[in-house]
């Protein structure tokens, strides 16, 4: 089964990328497949009410992996944004106790359609599916807390819409090809099915001596529950590689029969992007 979904998940990227680098390369905007590399800091907030009366915050590290296969009017992005750090208590007067080691996992597949575009003022809006999947997951340092490791999940589908600019900071030359580029973008998944550890439900598995780290059969179906939005700033070089400044925030939240959970992440990351053309 496991090698049937490796077979699968390749045979997917490589549809992916040949119908990519099948489209028109002819673009008067800086299009193109590009494999994208990021760093930078992100804050990971968690309101979690039934291990801590407090929530829990803490800037930690951001990474992103990303890659683009299309042309103007038609492309795929993929992406997986990971964060991983310590947060603590907010406002605590000893933040060094209780701490949480945060991990957050958030993979997303798009495939964009362009539906709009301002040729004169090189403004192109696109719109098209989303699938996504996202983990958190929290082990805890302190010895205060109702359970040593906690966790949500969640895969869901939805709709994604994004917003692009293109202009040059100078005019002093005519150029065709555009060296700046502002972007929004907006994500919402909207039926969800989600993962949730059995304490929060007070399921039956709570309540026995076999109940696993993580039970599968603790979960159900969600809807509009992980906003996601995010603006960027990108520079294009001459050999089309290209330097970006991105914020995104992602917003969370699991509403079991008891105890729900809000988990957000803010994040600021310096990403490279590979011209693969």
């Amino acid at each position: 089964m496991c090698n049937l979904k490796t077979l699968l998940f390749t045979l997917l990227i490589f549809f992916i990328y040949k119908n990519g680098i099948s489209q028109d390369k002819q673009s008067d905007i800086p299009t193109g497949n590009y494999i994208v590399l990021g760093i930078g800091n992100s804050k990971i907030s968690v309101n979690e009410t039934i291990n801590t009366s407090v929530p829990y915050t803490g800037w930690c590290t951001a990474t992103a992996v990303e890659g683009i296969f299309g042309s103007e009017k038609h492309y795929w992005h993929i992406r997986n944004a990971y964060s991983f750090g310590t947060i603590t208590p907010h406002q605590s007067v000893l933040p060094n106790k209780n701490t949480e080691e945060a991990y957050d996992e958030n993979l997303g597949i798009t495939p964009y359609w362009r539906f709009y575009h301002n040729q004169p003022q090189h403004i192109y809006l696109y719109a098209g599916p989303v699938v996504n999947a996202k983990i958190g997951l929290r082990f805890k340092n302190g010895a205060i807390g109702n359970s040593s490791v906690s966790y949500e999940g969640a895969l869901g589908i939805g709709f994604a819409l994004k917003a692009a600019k293109y202009f040059n900071i100078s005019k002093k030359h005519n150029n065709p090809f555009k060296r700046f580029k502002a972007e929004a973008t907006l994500s919402l998944p909207v039926v969800s099915k989600i993962f949730h550890p059995n304490y929060l439900g007070i399921s039956k598995t709570a309540l026995t001596e076999n109940r696993k780290l993580i039970d599968w059969s603790s979960n159900y179906t969600g809807y509009f529950n992980n906003f996601e939005y995010g603006v960027s700033f990108t520079y294009y070089l001459k050999n089309k590689n290209a330097l970006e400044l991105a914020y995104n925030r992602n917003f969370f939240g699991t509403n079991p029969q008891y105890n729900p959970v809000k988990t957000m992440n803010q994040s600021v990351v310096f990403k490279l992007l590979f011209n693969l053309k």
